[in-house]
């Protein structure tokens, strides 16, 4: 039995349980096809297919990983400025009325956005899908699995599309203890860079050390 990090352990947990549900979601819900948010959304995937290996004889539903979300979200506030913050996401964290809906146009008019999905799904699956089980870390709002039914809604009008998520944002979790772990200097430097770039507002565990290990 491999030993992991301490800090990990309880992240490796959420993925597992995680992981589970999907595949009672699989059970329930008979999708044809199953897409994980890349990149944290796909792991849970990952686990499902292999625990689905070693306790069911039937096949896991083919699968794609996908990137929707944050970095389309970046863009839209580029554009059309931010919203102001709220305790909870999706509608109400817009701020106005319309808002939610303004961005879900905005990203299912994005052609080539469609185009690039359809064709992964199309790499794995030569029929047209009925059902569409989207799998993702955590819904934190419009930010992915919104985004997911939109971009899906114009390929599939017919299909019913389902989302399902944690409760935890693996991504943060893992990489803030395995960084705390193996290297604690700049675990620390991330923190400290992340507080001073922070003044009067709130910057995310993701936002800190995606920024301290980009290139400049």
């Amino acid at each position: 039995m491999p030993s992991y990090p301490q800090v990990t352990l309880s992240t490796l947990e959420a993925l597992y349980r995680l992981g589970k549900n999907i595949c009672g979601e699989v059970e329930k819900f008979q999708p044809d096809f199953v897409i994980g948010l890349a990149h944290s959304g796909w792991m849970p995937v990952v686990v499902a297919q292999a625990l689905w290996a070693e306790t069911r004889s039937a096949s896991f539903p083919a699968s794609t990983r996908t990137i929707i979300g944050q970095e389309k979200h970046e863009i839209y506030h580029a554009r059309y400025g931010t919203s102001r913050p709220a305790f909870c996401f999706g509608e109400c964290s817009w701020g106005e009325p319309g808002r939610l809906g303004h961005y879900l146009a905005w990203a299912a008019d994005h052609t080539a956005w469609r185009k690039t999905l359809l064709q992964q799904i199309k790499l794995v699956l030569a029929t047209e899908p009925k059902r569409i089980l989207v799998a993702d870390d955590i819904f934190g709002g419009y930010r992915s699995g919104f985004a997911a039914l939109a971009l899906l809604e114009s390929p599939y009008p017919n299909a019913e599309v389902y989302m399902c998520a944690g409760h935890n944002d693996l991504t943060d979790s893992f990489v803030a203890g395995w960084l705390e772990e193996f290297i604690p200097p700049l675990a620390k430097e991330i923190k400290e860079r992340g507080s001073s770039h922070c003044v009067g507002g709130w910057v995310s565990p993701r936002g800190r050390w995606r920024g301290c290990l980009s290139p400049c």
